[in-house]
């Protein structure tokens, strides 16, 4: 395997580890489904607010990173890896349709939304962005077990 190829497959084991911290792990979790309307409301508009500028350079530069890695591993004869990198990417690309399907516009929604007065809704639509994001979980995890094990077929 080339430097080039070596160097875009580590780009993109850190990309998917930066997934994996951000949004799978989530160790808020437990707080935000305890948390009653004046509570979770600014802490999810904080989070949107961080996630909407940090997410999707992470996600399409894993996305972006992995497909290339995959023909890369591909053309180096690598077919296990080059595989296990284009599953890792397509189940990117699940995970942010989820996002754009489910979790924005509720996000969208949300930040309209003011503590003083609360949204008839708010906890159906607070499942609604649970369901939507325990979805990615299991897409971005499922995601850097392909990575993972891409990058063990690699070596």
């Amino acid at each position: 395997m080339g430097t080039t190829t070596r160097r875009v497959c580590r780009l993109h084991d850190v990309l998917t580890a930066v997934l994996v911290a951000l949004l799978v792990a989530d160790p808020l979790r437990r707080r935000r489904l305890r948390a009653d309307w004046a509570h979770w409301l600014p802490a999810q508009q904080r989070r949107d607010r961080v996630m909407r500028r940090l997410a999707p350079p992470v996600l399409l530069g894993a996305i972006g990173s992995g497909a290339v890695a995959a023909v890369l591993s591909l053309l180096a004869g690598r077919p296990v890896a080059g595989a296990g990198r284009a599953a890792a990417a397509v189940a990117d690309v699940a995970a942010v349709r989820v996002t754009r399907a489910v979790n924005a516009p509720v996000n969208h929604e949300l930040r309209s939304w003011q503590v003083e007065q609360e949204a008839v809704d708010w906890q159906t639509q607070r499942a609604r962005w649970e369901g939507g994001h325990e979805i990615r979980r299991v897409l971005l995890g499922a995601g850097a077990v392909a990575t993972a094990a891409a990058a063990r077929a690699g070596r």
